[in-house]
């Protein structure tokens, strides 16, 4: 028999989440364990096709641009989020979203260094000199430990963090316009893991076993591209999830108080 959820009927086979959107179990299982299936594919290309594997990841490879693509892409849709919210009145989720995405136009402008190579121009003197790649971007100005250690918070805020910190301020509702959803976390394991492990278990490891150790210790040369695009497509469907619950339809309006009072469902 089918049921009924949200005036709409839906059959026992397929689950309709807290928007709407019909999808079934099985979709969103794949969904879940498509980031743990992309860090054991690159890792197994490493060791199986290592020329291959360098050349995805290298220095302007398919990797990095996909994933300043992925951000650059995300630009318009923070900003249509931003501007939805701002009609309905609810000023801080506008702001946040506005500053996700000039955010993600930093992010795709960094990823490839605005195009140095590409444009050919050398950048200021003064920025090209202090980086420790010789380009024109900022995140290589950070040291090591400061910039991994940002990502691990990232990765830490897609894990749940950020979920918790928003159910404990008043102001940041809904909860999910400030943090993923619970569904989606399996995309930020990889990033967290990752840091944690070169910066910290990786190194103690090592200490401990000896030099025949290194290679595992240090990991796979450029793996954190890979990672960087797992990451970005975990904003990805942050911001799908978000686009989908603002749209004009009144799904996921009942955690949403700036809701029109027309869409909200009844108690």
């Amino acid at each position: 028999m089918p049921i009924a959820s949200r005036s709409r009927i839906v059959h026992p086979e397929v689950v309709l989440d807290r928007f709407g959107s019909r999808r079934t179990r099985a979709v969103s299982i794949v969904v879940a364990v498509l980031p743990l299936v992309a860090v054991a594919a690159g890792a197994a290309l490493f060791f199986v096709a290592e020329p291959a594997y360098h050349a995805s990841v290298a220095e302007d490879g398919p990797v990095e641009w996909a994933t300043a693509a992925v951000y650059l892409l995300l630009c318009p849709v923070a900003a249509l989020v931003a501007w939805r919210r701002s009609r309905r009145g609810d000023r801080l989720g506008a702001l946040a979203l506005a500053v996700l995405a000039v955010g993600f136009l930093l992010i795709a402008g960094e990823e490839v260094s605005w195009g140095q190579r590409q444009l050919g121009f050398a950048g200021p003197p003064e920025l090209v000199e202090r980086n420790i790649q010789g380009e024109a971007n900022l995140h290589n100005l950070l040291g090591r430990y400061a910039l991994h250690m940002a990502y691990i918070a990232v990765g830490l805020w897609g894990l749940g963090l950020g979920r918790v910190i928003a159910r404990l301020i008043p102001a940041a509702r809904p909860t999910w316009l400030y943090a993923p959803r619970r569904v989606r976390f399996t995309w930020f394991i990889p990033v967290t893991a990752y840091y944690l492990y070169v910066d910290y278990l990786g190194p103690a490891l090592l200490s401990l076993t000896g030099p025949w150790f290194q290679k595992w210790a240090l990991g796979p040369a450029r793996f954190q591209e890979l990672i960087e695009l797992i990451l970005a497509i975990g904003f990805a469907l942050f911001s799908y999830d978000a686009l989908r619950r603002t749209e004009p339809d009144g799904y996921g309006v009942a955690d949403d108080p700036y809701a029109p009072a027309a869409l909200s469902p009844a108690v």
